[in-house]
């Protein structure tokens, strides 16, 4: 699926004399797919770090943060990484919205005394480009 959002920005580029057209039409096409997406994971501290295990199509990766916001940004990071998003759609996305923990679970990361959770993420308020 991703690899044809890749080769959709491939053939793109060369329809559009700019990069703000392609990144544009890319932008449409990754809203969409990510707008459906859940994905599963776990949380544990592990000294002066948040460690994240999260699970998307039956893959786990990792990502980490010392701060629960930190955390959050690295799982966005990560989740893009996977899916072999281009670098240069990474700051486009994130304005048009990001992967969020539920209100709930964030109060759990800013509260020292929980070791470690299990969540659900879901796309959070990502718009058409």
């Amino acid at each position: 699926m991703f690899n044809s959002v890749w080769h959709l920005h491939l053939k793109l580029k060369k329809q559009f004399s700019s990069d703000k057209e392609v990144i544009s039409e890319v932008l449409k096409n990754y809203v969409g797919i990510f707008q459906d997406l859940s994905i599963d994971g776990s949380w544990h501290r592990d000294g002066d770090f948040i460690v994240a295990g999260i699970t998307i199509e039956d893959e786990t990766f990792f990502a980490q943060g010392r701060t629960p916001d930190e955390l959050v940004e690295m799982v966005n990071d990560s989740i893009l990484a996977f899916f072999e998003v281009p670098s240069q759609y990474f700051a486009p996305l994130k304005e048009k919205g990001s992967f969020t923990l539920q209100a709930s679970e964030m109060n759990k990361l800013h509260d020292s005394s929980v070791q470690g959770s299990d969540f659900k993420i879901k796309a959070r308020k990502l718009v058409g480009a």
